[in-house]
This record gives structure tokens, C-alpha cells and sequence, in this order.
């Protein structure tokens, strides 16, 4: 998506955003078995557990047959835990705002991505992957599952842990939907954006030939 936002927290909320980290990495922990998906290795952080509230209105059924790769377009914030990214995001998503271009977003109904990787590497899942998504770019979403990075790759680049998080959830999504490596792709190949950053185009190829190699390879 092109230039979404997550809300930051004030410096002399530092230390509480610490503590509360540390506390949400327990969190996850104690509940990945029961609320996280384990195929290709991979967990991820089910709505309940980082508290989505309900989507606010209908929303239009989803076949994916795309995987579409975004960034969040502001830079990581490390210090801010998942759960604080999370609620914020699907806050600014249900309500309308201003847009960096002066463009006015309506509300939509719940976040806009199916998944969200932070810069740590975690993986959560956001809009429910039966439903389309929302973008305040212009492009036809019917099919698109998508997956945004925590990051702006037009000036930073996504942490290993991310790239190794992508590629483990492509591989398990490509499986799932039946969706060949081939229909994986960046939101600038759909819209008018630089979405998801020069950094992350740069080793979208590789990203696809890892997910390719991994789909010809027997399943553990």
C-alpha cells in the first residue's frame, strides 16, 4: 500500500512501551500453540491475541489468487511492540483521515492487509483472508491476499528476520491457496505507487526463486 500510518507513542511513554513489549513476546509465546499456524515453521499471531476489535461494516468475499507484498511506508519503530502497531494501524484504518498527499481516505471496515510483518520478524494476521482488502491506491483487489512489511524500503531495508518471515509465509500461502510462485508480486505492479519500496523490489526476485524452490521440495 502507498503511504499508510502507524501511529507512534510519545517519549515519555518510552519505558512502559518497553515494558509492555517484553510482556506481549510472553504473551505470544504462551499462546502461539493454540491460536498461532505452525506450516512451513511458520507462527502467526492470530487477531485475538493482539486484540482486533470487530470490522465496523460488510466486506466483500476474497478468492486469493495473488500474493501482494506491501511496506507500511513510515520507518520501523523496534521499540513499539506488535500488538500497540496493530491496534493503532486498525484504528486509523476504521476511521477517515488525511493522507501525507492531502488525499481524504474514507473508513474502511478493518485493516486494509491480511498480514503484517514486523520488524522483528513476527507475523500476525490481520483482515481475515476470506474477505478483500482496502488500499488508497487504485486497483482492482478482488484475489489479492496482502502482505505488508513493517518498514519504508524507499529509504530502509527490510531486516532479515523479515525477509526469512516472507518467505515462510509465502511458501505457506501459496500451498494453502493453491497460488503458484508466479502470482507473487508488489503492489507497484497493480497501482500507481512506489509501494513496496526500491530496498524490497530489489530482492523480490530472490524472494520468488526461494519460494519456488521450497514449493518443488517434499513437505516435512
Amino acid at each position: 500500500m502507498g503511504r499508510s500510518t502507524v501511529e507512534s507513542y510519545n517519549e515519555v511513554h518510552y519505558h512502559k512501551d518497553i515494558i509492555r513489549y517484553r510482556c506481549m513476546i510472553i504473551l505470544f509465546a504462551v499462546t502461539f500453540s493454540s491460536t498461532a499456524c505452525a506450516e512451513e515453521g511458520v507462527q502467526i499471531i492470530s487477531r485475538e491475541s493482539w486484540g482486533a476489535n470487530p470490522a465496523t461494516k460488510p466486506m466483500a468475499d476474497n478468492k486469493p489468487v495473488h500474493l501482494t507484498i506491501h511496506h507500511t511506508g513510515v520507518r520501523a519503530k523496534a521499540s513499539i511492540n506488535l500488538q500497540a502497531k496493530l491496534t493503532s494501524l486498525q484504528k486509523f484504518s476504521q476511521s477517515s483521515a488525511v493522507l501525507a498527499d492531502g488525499r481524504v481516505k474514507s473508513a474502511w471496515a478493518d485493516v486494509p492487509y491480511h498480514y503484517y510483518i514486523a520488524v522483528d520478524g513476527l507475523i500476525a494476521e490481520g483482515r481475515m483472508a476470506k474477505y478483500v482488502g482496502d488500499s488508497n491506491t487504485i486497483y482492482n483487489l478482488q484475489g489479492h491476499l496482502s502482505i505488508v512489511l513493517e518498514g519504508n524500503f524507499e529509504h530502509e531495508s527490510p531486516t532479515e528476520n523479515q525477509v526469512r518471515s516472507l518467505e515462510s509465509l509465502l511458501t505457506k500461502l501459496s500451498r494453502t491457496h493453491s497460488i503458484d510462485s508466479s502470482h507473487i508480486g508488489a503492489h507497484k505492479q497493480y497501482a500507481k505507487t512506489a509501494c513496496p519500496g526500491k530496498k524490497l523490489l530489489e530482492i523480490l526476485p530472490k524472494i520468488k526463486n526461494n519460494v519456488s524452490v521450497r514449493l518443488a521440495s517434499p513437505q516435512p
